[in-house]
């Protein structure tokens, strides 16, 4: 297999580390794109989870109740959360796709998951049930479990169907 040095893999009995270099300048190309994409992806959804648990707590506070945070509020929350990032992930997916394949990507790609929302959605709660039963049998295992399911987030992220990603992954 060649590399992007134009080396082969383990010709030398050593692995060759070109995709390090290669993966930077994919970034650095569109590093704005890429860190804006981090921030509506991972912080935006954190930030507005913390932001409603937070005044749900300060309204049982006030009404003086011991109740908590009520369990219907996290369950909702953890379903808005669940769709939000399959939709935005899926564009994420999809905008790493089409720079890999040498076409540019822009903001506006981080918002375009909705052909693949339904099977990244599907891909996200059978990967979340493998790294479940990874962590509670196995534990430090799911690491690699979570691993070797990379690759199917960028095959369900072009158009696989979830099964057949997973399969080959």
């Amino acid at each position: 297999m060649e590399t992007s040095t134009g080396t082969p893999h383990g010709a030398d009995g050593h692995v060759n580390f070109g995709w390090l270099g290669e993966s930077w300048r994919l970034f650095s190309e569109n590093a704005a794109v890429w860190v804006s994409a981090v921030i509506i992806a991972v912080f935006a959804p954190a930030v507005f989870a913390i932001a409603v648990l937070l005044l749900s707590n300060i309204a049982h506070h006030v009404a003086a109740t011991n109740i908590g945070v009520d369990p219907g509020l996290r369950l909702g929350l953890s379903i808005l959360d669940a769709i939000y990032s399959a939709f935005i992930l899926g564009g994420v997916g999809q905008m790493a796709v089409k720079q890999v394949s040498g076409r540019p990507v822009t903001f506006r790609d981080i918002f375009g998951g909705a052909p693949v929302f339904g099977n990244m959605l599907l891909f996200m709660i059978a990967s979340s049930v493998l790294l479940s039963i990874g962590v509670a049998f196995i534990g430090i295992g799911s690491i690699f479990v979570g691993a070797m399911l990379l690759p199917a987030f960028a095959m369900v992220a072009d158009g696989k169907p979830v099964g057949e990603a997973m399969a080959l992954s």
